[in-house]
């Protein structure tokens, strides 16, 4: 029918729940926060951290990409989340808060990824691309009618709350339409029970990369990459690009986020400025000299900590005066 009910329920419902999902009525489930918060799971957390950390280094300088979110106030820190998706859910169409750098592995089952690429992304550094119409990002999300979603929200202590960070949301699906020549759950259960693991996912990846055989409702200039993730498979996701997935069987993943100094730092604070200057006069937002904040001096004589201290004190400046 289309229609999308919002449950709250235990991590032991929801599992059950994902198990019994079908086609037409199926169950995603999200848990933000369980790994912070479940001292038992710390070590697997840690052991998910320090993995995903390992793509950012560059081995050849022996340098990591720090991710300057760990300097962030704890409450202003985004969580990882554990998401499950049974067979059939897809999550909404959409792209990140904060324009982050977003990663997303699977511990379990298999996932179509779609992607919507913003024009010109592949033919500059993707770190140039800011918002502003000329960019092509509005284009695309012009084209998907987006509209925007409050993710965080800020203030302590007397101040007025602010809103930190906006995603951007689409009611579109890249997944609209299912054939009925795609298997459901329990028919690639039996074929990789009967063919083994390989054969079975040679058939979800033809499917997943079968426009026809899963259609979408986005047409016009957009252009699409598809790929399927299977258990261990770690996706990285761009900031600006429009995602989706789609679950052909039960799957475990924890989607995550990082906030690199070199690759994200500067995207990110704008995107906060921005964030809360909506609705706030002039004279109550004074400034924030990101320019001078981000300089090579400064970020070697101060360093990331003392930087978004900076921007955390502003941040409270500007709550004090509304």
């Amino acid at each position: 029918s289309g229609q999308t009910n919002v449950y709250q329920c235990s991590l032991e419902q929801a599992f059950d729940l994902m198990m019994c999902s079908k086609r037409d009525d199926s169950i995603f489930a999200f848990c933000e926060g369980l790994l912070d918060d479940t001292k038992l799971l710390f070590h697997e957390r840690d052991t998910l951290t320090m993995c995903r950390e390992k793509l950012f280094a560059n081995e050849a300088e022996g340098s990591v990409d720090e991710d300057w979110f760990k300097w962030f106030p704890t409450k202003a820190q985004p969580s990882d989340c554990v998401i499950l998706a049974g067979e059939g859910a897809t999550s909404t169409l959409h792209r990140d808060p904060f324009e982050w750098t977003g990663t997303s592995i699977c511990l379990e089952g298999t996932k179509v990824w779609r992607f919507v690429q913003p024009p010109g992304t592949l033919a500059q550094n993707n770190d140039s691309l800011n918002d502003d119409p000329c960019s092509g990002v509005f284009d695309i999300d012009n084209l998907l009618q987006s509209y925007r979603l409050n993710s965080l929200a800020w203030g302590d202590n007397g101040e007025d709350t602010l809103t930190l960070s906006k995603g951007w949301q689409s009611d579109f699906s890249l997944y609209s339409s299912v054939d009925s020549s795609v298997p459901s759950a329990r028919e690639l259960a039996e074929m990789e029970e009967k063919f083994g693991f390989d054969e079975k996912m040679k058939i979800v990846e033809s499917i997943g990369n079968d426009p026809s055989r899963i259609s979408s409702t986005v047409h016009g200039d957009a252009k699409l990459w598809s790929g399927v993730q299977r258990a261990g498979d770690l996706i990285i996701i761009p900031a600006y690009w429009w995602h989706q997935t789609y679950a052909l069987e039960p799957s475990l993943a924890v989607a995550s986020q990082r906030c690199g100094g070199k690759r994200d730092a500067a995207r990110v604070i704008q995107h906060i400025l921005n964030s809360i200057s909506t609705g706030c006069s002039e004279n109550v937002l004074g400034g924030f000299d990101l320019s001078a904040a981000m300089s090579p001096k400064r970020l070697e004589h101060d360093g990331p900590r003392s930087i978004i201290k900076e921007l955390f004190d502003y941040i409270h400046g500007v709550g004090m005066k509304q």
